[in-house]
């Protein structure tokens, strides 16, 4: 190993800058059998210089250019530098360690105007790889969703159709090794970006809906069923009324309550729900039950104190027989069923919300 020799001849130039000596640019010769000495400055850019491809005589056609790092040497003898010699010098030494770490065999790539890329490692390829897609088998109610906001959900089913086949495209380019212009994925982040910003939105506005129909607690439902298997119950007693019995069922069909259905107020946001939406029918129609039942069970409550067993037996058949009619089990389920679907867009809401994330996060968008 050489050892450097410094602070030469105060009237010596460096032969790269040509630069007078000086406390700040010292002289510096790295081999003795080289002549040329050269300012700590300029050796330091010959090192980090040497870290940047340059484009070799074979370059490919008017697009794709073929590049190879440099050699470390000097520019006078074109002798290596050693490694061993420059860490005697005040060097960066991150600098003089990302330099000797980088495999100098390897060819590079560019397109004209973008940057240098290692052959074999596409750009955006780690990025892509690392998207997600958004999982359709989480996904049942969003695409089986007929009756409640079925605008809302195509589109944002589409949204996911559409971002889920961009990745596909994307991971055959990049599996194809089809490298790209820094324009080219630019154009790839923002639709990506964009299509994850669409899916967000309308997650956020099918949100809306779901907060509203979920702010009916699932014990208010228990007990819509509860309340309509008391009413039942009292009135198939009742069918089966005696002398002996009549008296003490007419006691509990009064102290049973009518069965009122909550309906969840969906007006403030029928934007959401879209022209095909079939809640509002449903709403007015759970809405007329409740009227009807409520004139049926009051009218029965007036009448009950002075009923005879075979009254009692008619009037409860009677009762029942306009229940069925009406429909009000019907109602219930619906009622049922909406909150059901609603539960799984909420848990389809999270799961496309932590994918949006991802996607973020990848792209290193906020």
């Amino acid at each position: 190993m050489t050892t450097p020799t410094t602070g030469l001849d105060e009237d010596a130039e460096c032969l790269v800058c040509a630069e007078p000596y000086g406390d700040t640019r010292p002289r510096v010769r790295v081999d003795t059998r080289c002549v040329g000495l050269l300012c700590l400055v300029c050796l330091e850019n010959i090192v980090r210089q040497s870290c940047v491809p340059i484009a070799v005589a074979t370059a490919g056609d008017d697009e794709v250019q073929w590049g190879q790092l440099p050699a470390i040497s000097c520019p006078f003898c074109r002798l290596v530098l050693d490694r061993a010699v420059l860490e005697l010098l005040p060097l960066d030494p991150v600098l003089v360690d990302t330099a000797w770490g980088l495999d100098r065999g390897r060819p590079y790539y560019r397109y004209a105007g973008g940057d240098w890329q290692p052959y074999g490692e596409l750009p955006f390829a780690a990025e892509a790889n690392a998207l997600p897609g958004m999982g359709v088998e989480h996904l049942g109610s969003l695409y089986g969703d007929l009756t409640l906001m079925p605008v809302l959900n195509d589109a944002l089913g589409d949204q996911v159709d559409d971002y889920n086949s961009a990745l596909f495209h994307l991971g055959n380019l990049i599996g194809a090794g089809v490298p790209m212009t820094a324009a080219q994925v630019e154009e790839w982040r923002c639709y990506l970006q964009d299509a994850a910003n669409r899916v967000a939105a309308l997650c956020g506005r099918r949100g809306d809906v779901v907060n509203l129909v979920l702010a009916v607690p699932t014990e208010v439902l228990d007990g819509h069923v509860a309340r309509l298997a008391a009413m039942t119950t009292v009135c198939l007693r009742l069918c089966e009324a005696t002398d002996e019995t009549v008296g003490v069922l007419t006691d509990v069909l009064v102290a049973t309550p009518c069965l009122r259905l909550t309906v969840p107020d969906l007006e403030p946001i029928a934007n959401l729900l879209g022209e095909t939406t079939s809640w509002f029918q449903t709403a007015a129609e759970t809405n007329r039950v409740n009227d009807e039942l409520s004139a049926l069970w009051v009218d029965l409550l007036l009448q009950a104190p002075g009923w005879t067993a075979a009254t009692a037996r008619v009037e409860a058949r009677r009762v029942l027989q306009t229940m069925e009619d009406i429909d009000v089990q019907r109602c219930v389920s619906q009622l049922d069923e909406v909150h059901d679907e609603c539960a799984a867009f909420r848990k389809e809401n999270t799961y496309l919300l932590s994918v949006v994330a991802t996607i973020r996060q990848v792209l290193g968008v906020g």
